[in-house]
Protein backbone atom coordinates (compact mmCIF):
# COMPACT_ATOMS: atom_id res chain seq x y z
CA UNK A 1 0.00 0.00 0.00
CA UNK A 2 1.20 3.62 -0.80
CA UNK A 3 0.45 6.23 1.54
CA UNK A 4 1.59 10.26 1.46
CA UNK A 5 4.42 10.18 4.15
CA UNK A 6 2.43 11.59 6.94
CA UNK A 7 -0.15 8.91 7.13
CA UNK A 8 -0.59 7.28 10.77
CA UNK A 9 -0.74 3.27 9.13
CA UNK A 10 1.66 1.09 10.56
CA UNK A 11 4.37 -0.57 8.61
CA UNK A 12 2.19 -4.10 7.93
CA UNK A 13 -1.48 -3.83 8.18
CA UNK A 14 -4.54 -5.77 7.63
CA UNK A 15 -7.01 -5.02 5.01
CA UNK A 16 -9.41 -3.89 8.00
CA UNK A 17 -7.12 -1.35 9.31
CA UNK A 18 -8.06 0.38 5.92
CA UNK A 19 -11.08 2.07 7.54
CA UNK A 20 -11.87 5.52 6.87
CA UNK A 21 -9.06 5.43 4.03
CA UNK A 22 -9.96 7.40 0.85
CA UNK A 23 -8.49 5.07 -1.74
CA UNK A 24 -7.03 5.86 -4.86
CA UNK A 25 -8.50 2.74 -6.85
CA UNK A 26 -7.32 1.53 -10.82
CA UNK A 27 -10.26 1.01 -13.22
CA UNK A 28 -11.98 -2.90 -12.20
CA UNK A 29 -9.83 -5.91 -13.74
CA UNK A 30 -7.04 -5.37 -11.93
CA UNK A 31 -5.90 -7.68 -8.94
CA UNK A 32 -5.39 -4.87 -7.07
CA UNK A 33 -9.09 -3.09 -7.49
CA UNK A 34 -9.81 -7.01 -6.65
CA UNK A 35 -8.43 -6.48 -3.05
CA UNK A 36 -9.83 -3.13 -2.43
CA UNK A 37 -13.46 -5.03 -3.75
CA UNK A 38 -12.96 -7.85 -1.00
CA UNK A 39 -12.10 -5.17 1.47
CA UNK A 40 -15.50 -3.13 0.62
CA UNK A 41 -17.70 -6.44 0.81
CA UNK A 42 -15.93 -7.16 4.24
CA UNK A 43 -17.82 -4.45 5.34
CA UNK A 44 -14.81 -2.13 6.23
CA UNK A 45 -15.64 1.21 5.62
CA UNK A 46 -13.42 2.97 2.88
CA UNK A 47 -14.03 5.55 0.41
CA UNK A 48 -13.20 5.46 -3.19
CA UNK A 49 -11.90 9.02 -3.68
CA UNK A 50 -10.51 8.34 -7.11
CA UNK A 51 -11.02 5.97 -9.51
CA UNK A 52 -7.92 6.40 -11.95
CA UNK A 53 -7.73 5.26 -15.81
CA UNK A 54 -4.06 4.80 -15.55
CA UNK A 55 -2.08 3.19 -13.11
CA UNK A 56 0.57 5.80 -13.83
CA UNK A 57 -1.01 8.40 -12.09
CA UNK A 58 -2.01 7.17 -9.03
CA UNK A 59 0.92 7.55 -7.16
CA UNK A 60 1.36 11.43 -7.47
CA UNK A 61 -2.15 11.74 -6.42
CA UNK A 62 -1.21 9.99 -3.03
CA UNK A 63 1.51 12.03 -2.76
CA UNK A 64 -0.48 14.97 -3.82
CA UNK A 65 -2.84 13.93 0.38
CA UNK A 66 -5.57 12.74 -2.32
CA UNK A 67 -6.34 9.64 -0.53
CA UNK A 68 -3.77 6.52 -0.46
CA UNK A 69 -3.51 3.29 -2.50
CA UNK A 70 -3.01 -0.38 -2.99
CA UNK A 71 -0.26 -1.33 -5.04
CA UNK A 72 1.69 -4.31 -6.95
CA UNK A 73 5.04 -4.95 -4.77
CA UNK A 74 6.63 -3.73 -8.15
CA UNK A 75 5.79 0.00 -7.38
CA UNK A 76 7.72 0.05 -3.77
CA UNK A 77 11.34 1.33 -4.65
CA UNK A 78 10.13 4.01 -7.40
CA UNK A 79 7.14 4.56 -4.68
CA UNK A 80 9.54 5.17 -1.90
CA UNK A 81 12.17 7.29 -3.87
CA UNK A 82 9.42 10.02 -4.91
CA UNK A 83 8.58 10.02 -1.05
CA UNK A 84 5.67 7.94 -0.48
CA UNK A 85 5.45 5.50 2.93
CA UNK A 86 4.95 1.96 2.43
CA UNK A 87 2.90 -0.13 4.08
CA UNK A 88 2.60 -4.57 3.56
CA UNK A 89 -0.60 -5.45 3.77
CA UNK A 90 -0.90 -8.80 5.39
CA UNK A 91 -1.71 -11.89 4.30
CA UNK A 92 -0.49 -11.02 0.95
CA UNK A 93 -1.94 -11.46 -2.56
CA UNK A 94 -0.34 -13.07 -5.15
CA UNK A 95 -1.17 -13.25 -8.92
CA UNK A 96 -0.60 -16.61 -9.96
CA UNK A 97 0.21 -16.62 -14.45
CA UNK A 98 0.34 -19.44 -16.83
CA UNK A 99 2.31 -19.43 -20.08
CA UNK A 100 0.14 -20.59 -22.76
CA UNK A 101 1.60 -21.93 -26.42
CA UNK A 102 0.40 -23.78 -29.26
CA UNK A 103 1.52 -27.31 -29.34
CA UNK A 104 2.79 -27.08 -33.05
CA UNK A 105 6.28 -24.91 -34.41
CA UNK A 106 7.08 -21.89 -32.22
CA UNK A 107 8.74 -19.14 -33.97
CA UNK A 108 12.42 -18.02 -32.29
CA UNK A 109 11.11 -14.92 -31.00
CA UNK A 110 8.31 -17.43 -29.02
CA UNK A 111 10.92 -19.74 -28.29
CA UNK A 112 13.02 -17.45 -26.41
CA UNK A 113 9.63 -16.03 -24.65
CA UNK A 114 9.44 -19.50 -23.19
CA UNK A 115 13.07 -20.07 -22.49
CA UNK A 116 13.03 -16.92 -20.19
CA UNK A 117 9.77 -17.85 -18.54
CA UNK A 118 10.96 -21.01 -17.95
CA UNK A 119 14.42 -20.13 -16.34
CA UNK A 120 12.26 -17.70 -14.51
CA UNK A 121 10.12 -20.36 -12.78
CA UNK A 122 12.82 -22.28 -12.38
CA UNK A 123 15.10 -19.73 -10.73
CA UNK A 124 12.37 -18.98 -8.59
CA UNK A 125 11.66 -22.25 -7.32
CA UNK A 126 15.07 -22.92 -6.24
Amino acid sequence: MHCRPDHPCRRQCSPTSLRGLRLIVSQRGSLIRALVADVLASDVDVTIAAEIAHRTSILPIVLDGIGDAVMPSSWAQMAEQMGATLHHIDPETNLHVALVSRTGHLTPPAQALVAAATTHVDAASD
